[in-house]
Order: C-alpha cells, then structure tokens, then sequence
C-alpha cells in the first residue's frame, strides 16, 4: 500500500490488528502492530518513509501463535531439517529477540512432521542450494508460513553448538557442488539435552528506549544454556543474559484482560514458592476470587507513585506487566517498564515469557545445575525424525 487510504480500506477487510510492513528493511525496522484506525494512521506515514516510498504490506496479525524458526540445509533436490526451535515468546516479537528452545518442548509430532513436509517443498520449489531458514507459526492445529529465507539465518551459530555438527562447513560443500548424500553428518542424530538461545537487550545504557517488545528487533547479544532438564537449560540461559533472579519478595502483576485467566497457574507457582504479589485493581480481584492472596495497588493514572518508589527502594523483585495492544504505548506502563530496567529486576511482558520464566526460577530455587563440555553433551546421540 502507498496510501494510508489503501492501507486503512485492507486492515478493515482484514480485521485488526494488523501488521504494518515496510518492503525494503532489515531486523523489522519501523515493522509496528496497529490495534486499531487511529494507530495505523499514527505510524503509516513512518512506515512508509522506511521504506524508501516503496509499498507497505498489511498482513493480518496472528494473535496468541508458537512461533517456530526451522532452518535446513539442501542440495537443490534433497533438503535435511537440522534445527527447529520453539521461541518462548508469542509471535510477532522479532525472531532476533525471542528466546529459543531446540528441540521445540511443546509441538506435537504431527505438526514436526508437517514442517518437515512444507520446508522440503519450499526448498524444492526455490531451488535452495545450501541454507534456508523458514519462519512458522503454529496456532491451534494449523501452522502458518510466515517467513522464507533462502541463506544462513543468526540462528545457525547456536544449532551447530547445540548439535555439535559443523553446519557451515557442510553448506560450503553444497554450495560447492557436493550432494546431502556426500556428506558423512549424521543429520538425523540429537542429544538428550535441550539447547536454549536467550537475548541481551542494551535498554539500560539506553534510557528513553521503551522496553516493551515487538516486530522490530533490539537485542544486542545472546546467551545460550544447555541441560538434559529444560528448566535447567532455561535457568543457564537467562543467568548468561545477566538476568538475575530473587530468591524471596514481591512480585508486581498487572495483565491485559485475556490473559488474566491463563495467568493464574503461573501466580500460583510463584506465590507457593514464597513470593508475595501486588496487583493493579482489575489484576488483583482476579487473582484474590482464584484464592491467591494479593495486595491491591493503585494505578499511576490514578495519581499514585506507590509502584514505582517500591521498585526504586528495592521492594519489587519481578514485575510482570503484559499490556493489550492499545495500552502499550500508555506512558504510566512504559514508566513501570524503564523503572523495572533501571532497578536490574526481571521483567516479563507476554504470557509464554512469565511461563518459561517461572520454570527457571522454580529451578534456582529447587535444582542444582550440572557442569558439563559441549564434548559431553555430544557424546551419546539418539535417532530421530528431526
């Protein structure tokens, strides 16, 4: 779309949310979610000036999805799965600044082995000789293709670690004329351990950066964490991002309303492991009828500084803040988000983070990691599909 005319007559038949596009960037680079008329009209004009003037696609958004990045490798007619990695947050953060988790924890076989299926035809269809990395999103039990990119994605790093297998030397061989058949890699061998790949942001060196993420990407480095226990992988990780998890205190909660529900296993968890919660009103009467005590507190649009002096003074260990759409631009919550950076205390903002996040606490205060080289989490390999 080249006006914002045409961009708002496509988001109508489309439904909001939508997803404005810019052609033409790199790592999502003015990419926004528009929940509504008025936001499109706020960001087209940005989008389109990102682009060089060139169309701005408008995709319908798809809400509460797994986003899966597959990567493989293939000769012009064979292609090879050699890593698909589940991504803890929810599609439409930037692959860039998802954590990964490889093998995926929660994707049924049926749905590995439609990915298996729809790579090698893409593969084949493009004529791919070397890497490709496909971008999926599964939802329900239907998966999506997002994304095709016929090269080596930043994931190829981290899936040769995590595999012990030299993928770029292979590509090199492909590229240079030699067949998967050629190759003596066991494509099919995995581990009994899961690989995690985390992200370090910059957002404290940064400090009128909202914090709060989406399509466009703003991490600057990454961490990785590998364990036969997944909470424990998780846990190795996010220490390795320079995250730093409490051992006691009170957790701040305040959550969009289509997530309250979900989230209340998730406080239940943290509450029985010892943590005290406080809560903006709607939050906390959803949490306190579930039957977890909570301790109400008012909202900055309210007139009430309380929350953020209580994570300046240290009182708040976690703050879990996941806003709808329309509320992410609201500049009380941006406010609890930089407060929350500022005092180096976790913050969560989407329902998978606060789930996989809860798992590694519960290992930092239950388990003892094991030390191990990446020679011994190589050494004893399985058969399987992928």
């Amino acid at each position: 779309m080249k006006t914002e005319r045409e961009a708002k007559r496509l988001a109508q038949r489309l439904g909001y949310p939508v997803l404005l596009r810019p052609s033409y960037v790199l790592s999502g680079q003015a990419m926004r979610i528009v929940p509504n008329e008025e936001s499109l009209k706020a960001h087209f004009r940005f989008a389109l000036e990102s682009s060089g003037n060139q169309p701005v696609l408008v995709d319908k958004f798809l809400e509460d999805a797994v986003e899966l990045d597959v990567d493989a490798l293939s000769d012009g007619n064979d292609c090879e799965i050699i890593g698909v990695m589940q991504h803890v947050e929810e599609a439409g953060i930037h692959s860039g600044d998802s954590t990964s988790i490889l093998p995926p924890p929660s994707i049924p076989p049926e749905i590995l082995k439609q990915i298996e299926e729809d790579t090698r035809l893409l593969a084949q269809a493009l004529g791919v000789v070397g890497f490709m990395n496909v971008q999926m999103a599964f939802r329900g039990n239907k998966l999506y293709i997002l994304e095709v990119n016929p090269r080596a994605s930043r994931t190829i790093p981290f899936v040769s670690k995590a595999r012990g297998i030299p993928f770029v030397k292979c590509a090199v061989q492909l590229i240079m004329g030699a067949s998967l058949r050629d190759l003596k890699e066991d494509f099919k061998k995995n581990s009994h351990h899961f690989a995690v790949k985390t992200v370090v942001f910059p957002f404290k060196k940064l400090l009128g950066k909202d914090v709060l993420l989406g399509p466009e990407m703003k991490s600057t480095g990454e961490a990785m964490g590998i364990d036969a226990d997944l909470s424990l992988a998780l846990l190795k990780a996010y220490e390795g991002a320079g995250i730093i998890f409490p051992e006691f205190g009170t957790i701040f909660v305040s959550i969009r309303d289509g997530d309250k529900r979900a989230m209340i296993p998730i406080v239940r968890t943290l509450h029985s492991l010892g943590f005290r919660m406080t809560a903006t009103e709607g939050t906390a009467k959803c949490l306190a009828l579930s039957g977890i005590p909570v301790e109400p507190i008012r909202k900055i649009q309210e007139g009430s500084l309380e929350i953020l002096d209580q994570i300046r003074e240290g009182k708040i260990k976690i703050v879990i803040n996941i806003p709808s759409y329309i509320q992410e631009e609201e500049r009380a919550l941006s406010q609890i988000r930089k407060s929350a950076i500022l005092a180096e205390i976790p913050l969560l903002t989407t329902l998978s983070q606060a789930q996989f996040f809860t798992q590694a606490l519960q290992a930092k205060l239950k388990k003892t990691p094991s030390v191990k080289s990446l020679q011994e989490y190589h050494h004893d390999w399985v058969s399987t599909i992928l």
